[in-house]
């Protein structure tokens, strides 16, 4: 991508591929190139008769600003400027995957997100974020984020699936898409052409799971989960809290804040706010499949205290946007 400033050339809008968003690009300059024919230079503009003092000093500015070297244009300089924006959000696309303990899903996970993400020529970073592990996670994303420039590896003490993924749609709310999916490998990165496809058109896109197996409680709390979502709004979305989607983010930002920010589930909540804020969503059917790594079986007692957990959310949330003049009437 191209390095510009003020007085570029407008943004045009390039389309590469069939894969949804517009690439965004600048039309190539030649570094040498003067001002644009009809236009004088600026740096010799004086409005005073040609010879006088005035002139003579602009005269003297200007050819020593033609002399200082010009800012590199060769490929190392661009990667450079790459690198450094990988950290920032900045992006077409960031790519969000939490991981707690996928030590043994994570290597062939990640080799199949950048075997997809590279093959599709978008602007992206992926961002995987080791939430407390205490297996090998850490060691395998420090090794991918040295031998990958666009894997950006996170280290935190653990807190949980919702407050990460909640941190970083907030970190990374400047890129233009957020992609959220989890590090077990349940729902393929084969899948994210499609949903990216749907793009141009919607600002939520869902993959929605299907034949997957669910113990009778994950379906209680699948089933509270998509009340807690059409309780606040008109969402009409079946798989609230999936790990596979895609989000606009200048219309999900003011969302961002309002959530708390120890949220069980925020992806549960940013549907309900889809569906309140009347947002273009559109769900697609995803295939289901098996864990790549071990289960993390969740006890009952603390299946009831997360689903408690989640309404409680659900309420502090409306009553923000509620205050803030947005709700439903």
């Amino acid at each position: 991508y191209q390095i510009g400033g003020q007085g570029d050339p407008p943004l045009q809008e390039t389309h590469g591929d069939s894969l949804g968003p517009a690439h965004r690009t600048r039309p190539a300059q030649d570094a040498a190139q003067g001002p644009p024919a009809g236009r004088e230079d600026p740096d010799m503009e004086c409005g005073k008769p040609e010879g006088g003092p005035q002139c003579d000093a602009l005269q003297r500015q200007h050819e020593q600003k033609q002399r200082r070297p010009r800012p590199p244009t060769d490929c190392a300089f661009l990667a450079d400027v790459h690198h450094r924006n990988v950290d920032t959000g900045k992006k077409l696309l960031c790519v969000i995957m939490p991981a707690f303990n996928e030590e043994k899903a994570l290597p062939s996970v990640l080799d199949d997100w950048l075997a997809v993400l590279n093959a599709s020529g978008l602007d992206y970073a992926l961002h995987v974020y080791d939430d407390g592990s205490t297996d090998g996670t850490g060691a395998v994303v420090d090794d991918y984020a040295r031998h990958h420039p666009r894997v950006v590896a996170h280290h935190q003490t653990n807190r949980g699936h919702g407050p990460t993924i909640l941190a970083a749609y907030r970190a990374l709310a400047g890129a233009e898409w957020l992609f959220q999916t989890d590090a077990d490998g349940e729902m393929g990165a084969e899948g994210f052409p499609r949903l990216w496809a749907l793009g141009n058109d919607h600002d939520l896109v869902l993959g929605r799971r299907t034949d997957r197996p669910q113990p009778w409680m994950r379906q209680v709390l699948t089933s509270g989960a998509r009340w807690c979502a059409q309780r606040f709004s008109s969402s009409a979305a079946r798989d609230t809290n999936v790990p596979f989607r895609l989000m606009r983010s200048e219309v999900f930002r003011p969302a961002f804040d309002l959530l708390p920010d120890q949220a069980y589930a925020p992806n549960v909540l940013l549907v309900a706010y889809a569906g309140h804020r009347g947002l273009r969503t559109r769900e697609v059917d995803m295939p289901f499949q098996s864990r790549r790594g071990p289960a993390h079986p969740m006890p009952l007692p603390r299946a009831i205290r997360n689903a408690a957990r989640c309404a409680g959310d659900s309420f502090v949330f409306y009553g923000r946007l509620k205050r803030r003049g947005t709700a439903r009437a």
